[in-house]
């Protein structure tokens, strides 16, 4: 199945200090509006995104290494709280080339959610329905065993322009990562990826950046990052396996080598 990369979808990512986001809706002021998952209750509202990859961790390598053409999937749930329950899930399908994005979704019941969680690589979905994510994701279940491997849960504030339809900004912030890959992992089990004070910026739009977000953004003189939630997640739970071992987990160890990264980020 090939993918239709046809409708350009770019993002542009910023890694910031949580205190310095006021500056940043200040600059865009009478443009951004909440969008609609944005709750009064928290200022916003929480994601819990776990990712799914093979037993040699190949999505992990693909964004690593840096290949033009790479696919991550991942469950979606939407929360209240930090701890709360899913009010809405999703599976996804983000498809990537160059620097192109494409993103596929589709929504799942909490049974099929819990089902997928608790039998990876063996559970096919129903591919009822419109667009093509139930039928990706069989296919790639097919192809290789896909597994949850980590789990993301953080605050987001996401807005959207009336004036430019189609961009999308959000503030996310106290990002941390959990390996226990279900819907209710404690919060115990959290560490956080970025350091608590620091947060991720995402401007998200289809073809070109209107002029005038574009000139906003540079008066602020903001610096471009790259940043993967997946990719963060992975590395930060990998210092966390060697760090309380002796000896480290050797089977990790000899899977990162194995790909040419015995060292990175210790």
């Amino acid at each position: 199945m090939q993918t239709d990369f046809s409708n350009n979808r770019f993002e542009i990512k910023y890694i910031m200090p949580v205190r310095s986001f006021p500056r940043v809706k200040e600059a865009l002021t009478g443009l951004l509006v909440a969008d609609g998952y944005h709750s009064d209750l928290n200022d916003g509202y929480y994601n819990q995104s776990i990712y799914f990859d093979t037993p040699d961790f190949n999505c992990y390598f693909q964004k690593r290494e840096g290949l033009n053409e790479r696919v991550k999937v991942r469950l979606r749930a939407h929360k209240n709280s930090l701890d709360g329950a899913p009010t809405k899930l999703m599976l996804e399908i983000k498809h990537r080339l160059g620097n192109i994005g494409k993103k596929d979704r589709h929504p799942l019941s909490l049974a099929e959610a819990k089902d997928l969680l608790a039998s990876p690589g063996f559970s096919k979905l129903s591919e009822d329905g419109p667009g093509p994510v139930r039928a990706i994701y069989n296919r790639l279940v097919k192809q290789s065993t896909l597994s949850p491997v980590v789990s993301v849960l953080y605050h987001r504030q996401a807005y959207h322009m009336p004036l430019y339809p189609g961009i999308r900004l959000t503030f996310d912030k106290g990002v941390r990562v959990s390996s226990i890959s279900t819907l209710d992992a404690p919060l115990t089990s959290y560490h956080y990826a970025l350091e608590s004070q620091q947060g991720v910026i995402e401007l998200k739009y289809f073809s070109t950046l209107p002029r005038l977000i574009a000139s906003r953004f540079r008066e602020l003189s903001l610096s471009r990052a790259t940043f993967s939630k997946y990719a963060a997640g992975i590395e930060t739970l990998f210092r966390q396996v060697t760090d309380n071992h002796h000896r480290g987990n050797q089977v990790a160890k000899d899977l990162f080598a194995s790909r040419g990264h015995s060292n990175f980020r210790e």
